[in-house]
């Protein structure tokens, strides 16, 4: 996977929060990780997957713990906390996303056959 499918990911987890309505209670089935889940089974290109997802996953602990100093963060118990906002989650999308084009790989490993 490139930075750049992961991104897009993340991108895509956006586009559908948006239309659809964040609300990350499990009944309503719109946070973060519904909204990751949506994108890699509507992905007509198939440039997500579950790796993809997996990295976001771990971009989003990392961008929590930096934000509120935490030594563990887990993004779905964050998405879900009463206080939040939603603007505070497509902030975490978008800077998910940067960090994924600034730092990950430019290109896919080759495979090995």
């Amino acid at each position: 996977m490139t930075g750049e499918q992961i991104a897009a990911h993340a991108e895509a987890a956006t586009d559908f929060l948006r239309t659809a309505g964040w609300s990350p209670s499990f009944k309503a089935g719109r946070g973060i990780d519904d909204a990751m889940t949506y994108a890699v089974n509507t992905d007509p290109e198939h440039r997500f997957s579950t790796d993809t997802r997996l990295a976001l996953r771990s971009i989003f602990g990392l961008l929590i713990r930096a934000l509120t100093g935490a030594p563990f963060a887990d993004f779905v118990i964050w998405d879900q906390h009463p206080a939040r906002k939603v603007e505070e989650v497509f902030g975490l999308l978008a800077a998910a996303a940067v960090l994924a084009r600034t730092y990950g790989p430019a290109e896919a490993p080759a495979r090995a056959a």
